[in-house]
């Protein structure tokens, strides 16, 4: 193949999983698995790490495909608990159904030649499962305690998407959506800079404006600096000339008296709350050596004094790049949040600047945050949690900054991911959710022309998959085999596979309704989070517009639910009864129109539905109703006894005349050789 393989449903190759180079390879570790059903998850990764090896990202997927596969979940305190009928061969089916039906290739760009080889995979992941001592041990063999562990369960369909409500929301979030408010008021299409800059502020962190002059830079900085009700605001224009009086305060003559030199820093940068730096990058080398610590450490030396400043954070702006060569790199990294801000644009937006229309901003003072209100946000941001899930975006991300040479350092990797869980903070949630991840768009890119690379990049990680159709996929492989993931009306059977075609039916038929399950939720699943993307994009207060592009999964994935509903409603029809099941049965026969039912050696009439003929050492289908006079008249239960071994061919030769026994009975007995293997139809077909 011509990717990478590593331990077993696991990454390899560019934001996508792959499968161990040697398939024996997972045995071992899905026989460790099983054996570790009540154990904190946590533990077991650290236990399979610790025996069989692999990366702690590794092996948290491959514990998560267990728990998509319906058959293990996760309790409360992180338990891992896994189907008590389940065995080492099931998993293997399981795991080699995943990978046939594409859950290891979600792009849908495998070749015929790749799959092939993940066919041969499959069937040597099967023999090596076969041959373990224990792969067909399981915890219990009891249908009752089968139920017990599905009864116990979780029952949500979907996993819990809203947004906080407003009355159990902090004090800040109203504050922070008034703010908001008043200062979309005061601008046009401009909504993104204000919505950026103040999350950088709360979260502590500096923003730059990059722009023309004329495009509201200025303004937007003073704005937003309204904001905070306690809070200081420094403002000034740098340029080469500017003397470090100017932005530190003026030495004290008393203290140079004294011998001791320092500044009188009251009323300048040093004391300021929030600050804005225009033509920040053309300050000159006196004034970058002091401003990198106290913008970076809120420290600011002079002499032999190291005062801390009360700095939130620093806005600077510039019509201009950084030179390359003017070693400038150390003061643009400082910035973690980069904007382009380019001249409007609109029609409408046009005639309401160049008409007054927008509205002088002015955000009253209790709707204005404290500096307690910012402290309380950042310690709320502590406690946010960042998902697994989320966690493997921003190593892809990672990944493919090195790779494009964003240039993203390490200390903006570590800011950004706090300004992640700040912006959930502020909102009153403790988690991360995706699309949060939005927000990196401008902490990522190195440059105004790289932003909408990136921002494709994290897109293309926050496409949906709660339903994914390789899931259903494999539960449809797991069909033929009986094996479709376990519900509460269902359960997965246990114990040995029953022989006769009567019960042999009643179990696919289970299978078949657990199958349905499975797409009902997927369907629930798809809906549930297409409200979540579009509530997002309504409540949230950082993200200006949810992309529509986020909606376009939901809608080909609804597209793809219901081509599997009309393969289910088919399949479904073919095992509704045994009448039904014969149709199905016969149809793996030929069929021939030219000759008619009356002119063949021998007719077999099966019920009202269907019937076979026997011609040129051949049997072949024959459509109903037809005409002849010499059939044998079966019903369809005792055709199926005969198909199922459970009856001879001579209890269907009822009326045959004694020389010609023989010749039917050898022709009866080439259909049971045609026809025993289909008796209870493959749903692949």
């Amino acid at each position: 193949m011509s990717h990478e393989w590593d331990l077993p449903g696991v990454t390899a190759g560019p934001n996508r999983p792959g499968l161990p180079a040697r398939p024996e390879a997972i045995v071992p570790m899905l026989h460790t698995i099983l054996s570790m059903h009540g154990t904190p998850k946590p533990q077991v990764i650290d236990d399979l790490r610790a025996k069989h090896g692999g990366e702690r990202q590794s092996v948290t997927r491959l514990l998560d495909w267990l728990i998509q596969t319906s058959i293990a979940r996760v309790e409360e305190g992180q338990t891992l608990s896994i189907h008590p009928g389940v065995h080492l061969q099931d998993l293997a089916h399981r795991l080699a159904g995943w990978a046939q039906a594409g859950g290891f290739d979600p792009s849908g760009s495998r070749s015929s030649a790749e799959s092939a080889d993940i066919a041969k995979w499959a069937h040597a992941l099967h023999r090596s499962a076969t041959s373990h001592p224990e792969a067909l041990k399981r915890r219990s063999t009891d249908p009752d305690v089968a139920r017990a562990w599905l009864t116990a369960g979780p029952q949500a369909v979907a996993p819990e998407m809203r947004s906080p409500s407003e009355e159990n929301s902090p004090t800040w979030v109203a504050k922070i959506r008034t703010i908001l408010g008043h200062i979309d008021a005061g601008f046009v299409e401009r909504r993104h800079h204000v919505r950026a800059i103040l999350l950088a502020l709360i979260a502590g962190h500096h923003s730059l404006l990059l722009g023309p002059p004329g495009t509201a830079k200025s303004l937007l900085a003073r704005s937003i600096a309204q904001s905070f009700s306690d809070a200081t605001y420094f403002e000034y224009l740098l340029s080469r000339f500017t003397h470090p009086d100017e932005l530190f305060g003026p030495v004290s003559i008393p203290g140079l008296k004294n011998e001791d030199y320092r500044r009188l820093t009251e009323g300048f940068l040093p004391h300021a709350h929030v600050a804005f730096l225009d033509e920040i990058f053309k300050a000159n080398s006196a004034i970058l050596n002091s401003l990198l610590t106290l913008i970076n450490e809120r420290i600011f030396h002079h002499g032999q004094h190291r005062d801390r400043s009360p700095l939130v954070g620093l806005i600077g702006a510039s019509n201009e790049m950084p030179a390359e060569d003017g070693a400038l790199e150390a003061l643009y990294d400082r910035f973690l949040v980069r904007l382009s801000v380019p001249p409007i644009g609109g029609d409408d937006a046009f005639v309401a600047v160049i008409g007054g229309e927008l509205q002088e901003i002015s955000i009253p003072q209790t709707s204005q945050l404290t500096l307690d209100d910012l402290t309380a946000i950042r310690a709320a941001a502590t406690h946010v949690a960042i998902e697994p899930s989320i966690t493997d975006v921003l190593v892809s991300l990672w990944k493919e900054a090195k790779q494009h040479d964003w240039n993203v350092s390490d200390r903006r990797w570590r800011h950004a991911t706090d300004l992640l869980r700040v912006a959930a903070a502020s909102e009153g949630r403790t988690a991360v959710r995706p699309t949060d991840l939005m927000l990196l768009t401008n902490c990522l890119s190195p440059t105004p022309a790289k932003s909408a690379e990136v921002r494709q990049a994290i897109l293309e990680h926050l496409r949906p998959t709660t339903a994914p159709s390789h899931a259903l996929a494999t539960q449809w492989s797991l069909l033929s085999v009986d094996r479709v993931g376990p519900t509460e009306e269902d359960p997965m059977p246990i114990g040995d596979p029953p022989s006769g075609w009567r019960e042999r039916l009643s179990q696919r038929q289970a299978s078949s309704r657990r199958f349905a399950y499975h797409l009902n939720r997927a369907v629930d699943v798809i809906a549930a989070s297409r409200r979540h993307v579009e509530d997002q994009s309504a409540n949230a207060l950082w993200i200006e517009q949810v992309p529509a592009s986020l909606l376009e999964p939901h809608i080909e994935a609804s597209s793809e639910l219901a081509q599997w509903l009309r393969r289910h409603e088919a399949y479904e029809a073919m095992v509704s009864s045994p009448d039904a099941l014969c149709d199905a049965v016969t149809s793996w026969l030929p069929t021939e129109e030219r000759i008619r039912p009356e002119h063949m050696d021998i007719v077999l009439e099966i019920g009202d539905s269907c019937g076979a003929g026997f011609t040129y050492k051949q049997w072949r289908r024959i459509e109903v109703p037809f005409t002849a006079g010499h059939a044998i008249r079966v019903e369809p239960e005792q055709f199926l006894d005969f198909l199922g071994g459970a009856i001879p061919a001579t209890r269907l030769m009822q009326g045959v005349e004694p020389k010609n026994r023989r010749n039917v009975e050898q022709a009866l007995s080439s259909l049971w050789q045609s026809l025993s293997p289909h008796l209870i139809p493959d749903p692949s077909r």
